[in-house]
């Protein structure tokens, strides 16, 4: 499916897995998240800074669950720029 930007909302992969798209007010993606078989498998939440952004990606979360996994792993990683 794509929005009328001309970017994906939402596409379905050839092993039932579904990736998801979200976008913020200045069609930048806000959230990448890949689910299935009643997981969300891959959920990438990248955060911009509101207010003042500048199209330079400040940090995001990225979380990674799955059946066999006893709890989700969490990344927040950081990035500065020169």
């Amino acid at each position: 499916m794509n929005r009328s930007c001309g970017s994906y909302d939402a596409y379905n992969y050839g092993n039932g897995l579904t990736r998801a798209y979200s976008y913020n007010s200045l069609l930048q993606p806000s959230e990448i998240k890949d689910t299935g078989g009643g997981y969300t498998l891959l959920d990438n939440v990248l955060n911009w800074t509101s207010g003042s952004n500048n199209g330079n990606l400040p940090g995001q979360t990225v979380t990674h669950n799955g059946p066999n996994f006893s709890s989700a792993m969490t990344f927040s990683p950081t990035y500065g720029y020169l």
